[in-house]
């Protein structure tokens, strides 16, 4: 019998409306009941509280007492109608308190049910309020004069002109330096920045391309002159390089140290991230060939392979050489795209903070690692959403702060 079958019975028996076989059910029940349930309840204190415990160990201890009178008066019972009332009368005690336990379990598992769905409810409508939304196409030209232009507000066409270099935006949001005196013209230097939840494309004098990442710099000349195209980077920067036998394209890679480290090319396409809380600068090489220096050391780099150095001030000049590394998860921050691929959770969160512009705090011991892939147009909630699914963890947001917890 179902707990639901069994209220309703009870309640039929005392409205006087129950049949001959319901009775007879009624009955069954009450002489086969598990007085031990009690004590079950008793040890899952998650089920009832020590308050309703009390009141049901109350009733049952009633109804024990009842009994006892009964079978103390059995000799002196009244026959017939009468002794039939008082057994009856009896049983009533017994169904109420039946009632009392079904109904009172019933109704606080009912409400901690409810109680945990409307917490749910509340943090995830509370999240929702507060979602924090996607970085996008930000950044700051500073000119060789020092003025400074906001690129992601800035109409479409010339922006400013550099000695008798254009600058001009591009209708797809990306920033083009042309020379029409080639490397003749007179040479300016300009740094583009992007802020945290920011990022920009730039096409640089020579027709190289630069996709800057959040929290990231360039600074470069507004035309390439002399034996050796140079620029340098802070933070995060993937390099398509346009072909110049003649001209290396080098670039000096600076952190809170300074410079910390080089990289020369002649054409090819890689990644340099630089960021001053990473535990390593790493230079990702996707195809063509690059060589990374650092002091007296050096190294050339094949397709696939990585360059590390130690970020820390006291570190030598030493270069890890990685090889067969996730190229993709390196590089595809620049296809607007977070690739997790058993990413340790520091890492995970940096990349986060740095894109939604929030500070997140990690509580507890939630998961070492993290896999999946992610669009990185989509507002955090949703990026959390994916992660709960590869690890067990929580998360709460408040105003541009975010709590991680297991």
């Amino acid at each position: 019998m179902t707990e639901r079958e069994l209220t309703e019975l009870i309640g039929k028996y005392l409205s006087g409306t129950a049949s001959e076989e319901e009775i007879n059910q009624i009955n069954d029940w009450y002489e086969n009941f598990d007085h031990s349930s009690l004590e079950f309840l008793e040890g899952n204190p998650s089920k009832l509280s020590r308050s309703t415990m009390r009141s049901l160990r109350a009733v049952w201890e009633k109804i024990a007492n009842i009994e006892a009178s009964k079978r103390e008066s059995s000799e002196q019972r009244p026959p017939g109608k009468l002794r039939k009332w008082r057994k009856w009368r009896g049983r009533q005690w017994a169904v109420a308190a039946a009632i009392v336990v079904v109904l009172s379990f019933s109704w606080i598992v009912f409400l901690q049910l409810r109680k945990h769905e409307a917490n749910q409810e509340a943090l995830a409508a509370g999240n929702m309020a507060r979602d924090i939304p996607p970085g996008g196409s930000k950044a700051v030209l500073t000119l060789a004069n020092g003025q400074k232009i906001v690129l992601d507000s800035a109409g479409n066409g010339l922006v400013s002109m550099q000695g008798n270099t254009k600058i001009m935006k591009l209708d797809s949001g990306r920033l083009s330096y042309r020379v029409p005196g080639g490397r003749h013209a007179k040479v300016l230097y300009n740094t583009i920045a992007t802020p945290k939840g920011g990022q920009y494309q730039i096409w640089l004098p020579d027709g190289s391309k630069v996709w800057l990442n959040a929290a990231s710099s360039i600074r470069f000349p507004t035309a390439f002159s002399g034996k050796s195209r140079e620029v340098q980077i802070k933070g995060e920067a993937y390099f398509e390089i346009a072909k110049d036998p003649k001209r290396p394209f080098r670039i000096a890679i600076i952190t809170h140290s300074g410079v910390e480290g080089e990289v020369e090319v002649l054409g090819t396409h890689f990644n340099i991230m630089a960021y001053d809380n990473e535990p390593f600068i790493k230079t990702t090489l996707v195809n063509g060939s690059v060589k990374v220096i650092k002091g007296n050391h050096s190294q050339i780099l094949s397709p696939g392979e990585q360059a590390r150095l130690n970020n820390r001030e006291d570190s030598d000049d030493r270069i890890r050489l990685v090889k067969g590394v996730n190229v993709f998860q390196e590089v595809a921050w620049k296809d607007n795209i977070f690739c997790f691929e058993g990413a340790d959770v520091q890492a995970v969160m940096r990349q986060l903070s740095l894109w939604y512009n929030v500070q997140i705090d990690i509580q507890g011991n939630v998961p070492d690692h993290f896999t999946g892939t992610i669009p990185r147009n989509v507002s955090v909630s949703k990026v959390f959403e994916v992660l709960q699914k590869t690890g067990s963890i929580h998360y709460k947001i408040h105003d541009q702060k975010i709590t991680v917890y297991p």
